[in-house]
């Protein structure tokens, strides 16, 4: 591998990933089917007994009948820590961050296929028309992974430093979205989405899914009894947009290259979350990083099991297309960022028994998949490789945000979709 070919995007942390399209996912029923997983891998450190979730947990019962309500509350005025905040926490988890930066950035890569799952989640996608081609998928991701990563690097309570002055902007770009969609006060750019034939043009696993006849039951079962929210960014969809920040790289730390991590770092990397999350306007009580290091383990399972799995037996054509948009555009700056393979890895580490996935995928894509296993599960545990990695990652997002103008004109004249077959 080259220093560009690597895995990383960081999914939007905005509204654009998770609104309100998430309540049809949120209803009381059966837990669905447990799914086995052919191939042997590494458990994660600490991992509680994956037993099946016969109901849905407290903390995701809360966010589902009382978090769709809520708005996502004012803000603090800059420079004012929550009042549980630890400095050494925070710091141990701002060099956790650095240090597997490369590791979480996949990890919320197949986070982001997870979060566009949810109907809504897509729709200021589509109505923006922010990400629908590789190019604006591109521009969108690379910002948001640029924000992100001074999250990790500066003082996010210091007046004037990087990470405080994005953290208003993303701040500023929730309050615009949720006066637009909550009091109809929609700016004269946005509009209906309209027909998008390329979404029909790249559909190539979306039928896939839908045909897995496990995943279509359990989606039936969760669908008895839909859950409408009374707003749209909700407290609900900020915390499960935080859950895809965290809660792949906490709950299997060694399927995404975090196998040394000790506890300590993990729980550090949750408390620099839950300080983000305060920064953004989650409450507390919604707030997905709040608690031990098990706690927010066994909440991610459920949501996992509850709410996102059963999604995947009902996905869109249009969710398919823009997950390739965000893969084929993240591709620009860091190669080998293949839509079926993220999705792949993303199954395999959920336990979630596809063949008919990997009967879909080229003996290329089917090398680079057990490659990614290989290169995450056991080479990444060498820390001079670990350190190469984190390095040729975050050259790769520095060189992107200097690309001459001509480059970004052949960038720009990408076909609409690529379907990477």
């Amino acid at each position: 591998m080259t220093s560009n070919s690597n895995f990383c995007v960081y999914s939007q942390v905005t509204l654009d990933n998770n609104s309100a399209g998430m309540q049809d996912a949120f209803n009381q029923s059966s837990h669905p089917p447990q799914t086995e997983l052919e191939e042997t891998k590494p458990q994660p450190q600490q991992e509680l007994e994956n037993e099946p979730f016969n109901e849905e947990s407290d903390f995701l019962r809360h966010l589902r009948e009382q978090g769709l309500r809520c708005r996502m509350q004012q803000p603090p005025a800059g420079g004012t820590r929550p009042p549980w905040f630890d400095s050494s926490k925070f710091e141990l988890g701002q060099r956790f961050a650095c240090k597997y930066y490369a590791c979480i950035s996949f990890a919320e890569t197949c986070s982001l296929l997870a979060l566009f799952l949810f109907d809504d989640g897509l729709k200021p996608l589509v109505w923006t028309g922010a990400s629908g081609t590789p190019y604006t998928a591109f521009r969108r991701y690379l910002s948001t992974a640029v924000k992100v990563k001074s999250w990790f690097e500066t003082d996010l309570f210091k007046e004037g430093s990087v990470g405080h002055t994005s953290i208003r902007t993303v701040n500023a770009m929730h309050s615009q979205v949720s006066r637009a969609l909550n009091d109809n006060q929609v700016p004269a750019t946005w509009h209906p989405p309209p027909p998008t034939p390329a979404a029909q043009n790249c559909c190539a696993v979306a039928p896939v899914l839908r045909s897995a006849a496990h995943l279509a039951q359990a989606s039936s079962v969760r669908r008895r009894q839909p859950v409408r929210p009374v707003v749209y960014l909700s407290q609900c969809s900020l915390s499960v947009t935080q859950w895809g920040f965290v809660g792949m790289i906490v709950t299997y730390p060694a399927q995404f290259g975090a196998a040394n991590a000790s506890q300590e770092e993990l729980e550090g990397f949750l408390h620099l979350w839950r300080v983000i999350g305060y920064l953004l306007g989650i409450e507390d009580q919604f707030n997905f990083c709040d608690g031990s290091l098990e706690e927010v383990r066994e909440r991610s399972r459920a949501l996992t099991s509850e709410w996102i799995v059963p999604e995947l037996g009902r996905v869109s054509d249009e969710w398919e297309h823009y997950c390739r948009c965000m893969c084929r555009g993240v591709s620009f700056y860091v190669r080998d960022v293949c839509f079926e393979v993220v999705l792949a890895y993303l199954c395999w580490t959920l336990d979630v028994n596809l063949p008919q996935l990997q009967a879909t995928l080229t003996w290329f894509q089917y090398f680079k998949l057990q490659f990614f296993k290989f290169f995450l599960c056991f080479m990444l545990r060498i820390p001079v490789l670990l350190a190469w990695f984190n390095k040729a990652v975050k050259y790769s997002v520095l060189k992107a945000t200097q690309f001459s103008e001509d480059k970004l004109v052949q960038l720009r004249s990408e076909p609409l979709c690529l379907c990477w077959r």
